[in-house]
């Protein structure tokens, strides 16, 4: 058996979940987002400036950014925007005109930017270019209707035939930030804080290790440190899946964590559980003297078994297998059950109710070094055979005091 420290382990399990789930959430986060709002995702993901690549690299229906410097003149409009001309190049370097679609509200910004052209192309000096307008849009296909009115402005200025020539088939539309702000945008955006919180909680906790608040809580409880958890399990006397059983205590190392003492169970069954017809959910359960519950997972039928035999060796008074009887027992004649395990000092076990049905299989040998409960305040195990006539395991969960949690014993009214 390894001694490595159960702290340890449990502080590299809950880490190791805990960043798994933070990689989860982010993963799925954006994912989700991504394709719900996928238009304004690409809106604020975009990348090319528009003005510095070539026009012969355009593609329709493609997110572009950029810094806007110049602007020769518009030369149409309609109720929301006017359409501009800005210089822009081909791949061979050669300046064409890109028409660009600039809503109302920037009307004044679009104005400055006119006179700031006139300027550098009187000039020809750097400095005129002082200003810009930051853009993000989308690219278009420009429309018939856009290209007569080019046409009908060349005309108009006297510009000869070849400009036409120069006239980009695309027009950038730009899309100020607050019209890419949907509805569906913004509900994301909220799911995405919300995601994005829950992570930082998890890594600071990871960080000031905040999740052993919990566990220190329960073993003060139990008069016990963090390394008293270590001595009690420094060798485990059993290991069941993520369950561990010392002279004590039984200790699931997940997270969240489960710490029961085991003098303090009245009640043993093993649980077997499907939900809408699915796979099988084993687990061993166990019934408190303070009226609390717990259910320790399991990965087979056996081990449940093996895990709630080792328990009733050292607890051998305690009620075993789920049956009518005990259940009685144990929510009608609580102060009687008490009496029998605690207070009855002679040295014969509790006799557990007989179960008519095919015998249980024999507990599976653990080896030479198997535990033997330590005597001292206990009574002998029981016999195979009555062992055998008690048991039987429910199919149906008891749903009263089902408490799990961080696996402080919680308390249920009588």
């Amino acid at each position: 058996m390894s001694n490595v420290s159960i702290v340890k382990q449990f502080k590299r399990r809950t880490t190791i979940i805990r960043l798994v789930v933070v990689l989860i959430l982010i993963v799925v986060s954006a994912v989700l987002t991504y394709i719900r709002v996928p238009n304004e995702i690409k809106y604020f993901t975009a990348t090319k400036n528009v003005f510095a690549t070539s026009c012969d690299t355009y593609e329709e229906d493609q997110f572009y950014r950029g810094h806007l410097y110049f602007v020769y003149d518009w030369i149409a409009e309609n109720a929301d925007a006017r359409f501009y001309l800005a210089p822009v190049n081909d791949d061979e370097g050669n300046e064409h005109f890109l028409i660009v679609y600039i809503p109302n509200k920037f009307a004044g910004e679009a104005e400055r930017l006119m006179e700031q052209t006139r300027d550098y192309l009187e000039n020809g000096e750097d400095a005129e270019l002082s200003y810009d307008l930051n853009c993000r849009g989308k690219m278009y296909e420009a429309n018939q209707d856009t290209l007569e009115y080019a046409q009908q402005y060349f005309i108009s200025r006297n510009a000869p035939s070849s400009a036409m020539d120069k006239l980009c088939d695309q027009m950038f539309v730009m899309i100020p930030l607050a019209d890419a702000f949907s509805e569906r945008l913004v509900f994301w955006s909220f799911i995405d804080l919300g995601v994005l919180i829950t992570v930082i909680v998890l890594i600071f906790s990871l960080i000031t290790k905040s999740y052993l608040k919990s566990l220190k809580k329960r073993l003060a409880q139990e008069n016990m440190t963090l390394d008293d958890l270590d001595k009690e399990f420094e060798n485990p006397l059993g290991v069941f899946d993520n369950n561990l059983v010392s002279a004590n205590f039984v200790f699931e190392k997940t997270s969240p964590f489960r710490l029961m003492r085991i003098r303090d169970v009245l009640w043993i069954y093993p649980s077997k559980t499907r939900v809408n017809g699915g796979s099988a959910m084993y687990s061993a359960v166990f019934m408190m003297r303070n009226h609390g519950c717990f259910k320790f997972p399991t990965s087979s039928e056996s081990t449940t078994e093996q895990l709630c035999r080792w328990v009733l060796k050292m607890q051998p008074k305690a009620l075993y297998g789920y049956v009518i009887e005990n259940s009685n027992m144990y929510y009608k004649n609580f102060n009687q059950l008490i009496d029998q395990i605690y207070n009855q000092n002679d040295a014969t076990p509790v006799v557990q109710p007989v179960v008519t049905e095919q015998p249980a299989a024999p507990v599976p040998t653990l080896g030479p070094d198997s535990f033997t409960a330590p005597q001292q305040g206990l009574s002998p195990v029981l016999s195979a055979e009555t062992l055998a006539q008690s048991n039987r395991t429910e199919t149906n969960v008891e749903q009263q005091s089902n408490v799990l949690g961080t696996g402080d014993d919680s308390v249920r009214k009588e």
